[in-house]
């Protein structure tokens, strides 16, 4: 069974995975390390694109276990690692507003201050939350 994550990326670095055909994601080690531990190949993950954005970029599925790296990646050390393949990449134009989703996602409980909860690179989402962020994902395809 999939697990499902929201991982956010500020604008800079989601063009450069996206160069990178979202090949690969990255994290520092002291970024939320018990979750990104838990990922697994199969799980998928939700880009939030931040810097202002604030929208849904598009979804990645997870095709390795976690591996260490010490090279560079994105001009600084992001040391722990996964594999990844696109399944839905939106363009900027279509990027999916977050606010209007605010009001149905489980993982967001205090809807006054939603900021809190996009403030992290990687969180944990409910199964509900993904099929939400999903679906408008692929509306904004159309």
């Amino acid at each position: 069974m999939s697990n499902y994550f929201m991982v956010v990326e500020n604008y800079e670095n989601w063009l450069k995975t996206k160069k990178k055909n979202f090949a690969e994601k990255a994290f520092k080690d002291g970024q939320s390390r018990i979750i990104i531990r838990s990922i697994e190949p199969g799980d998928f993950l939700v880009y939030y694109v931040s810097s202002g954005i604030s929208a849904l970029g598009g979804i990645v599925q997870v095709t390795s276990p976690m591996y260490e790296q010490s090279d560079l990646y994105w001009d600084d050390f992001y040391n722990l690692r996964f594999k990844t393949k696109p399944i839905l990449i939106l363009e900027e134009p279509n990027f999916v507003p977050f606010r209007p989703l605010i009001r149905n996602l489980d993982f967001v409980r205090n809807k006054h201050r939603w900021a809190n909860y996009v403030y992290h690179s990687i969180r944990k989402i409910t199964a509900n939350d993904f099929e939400l962020m999903r679906t408008a994902i692929l509306n904004a395809r159309k």
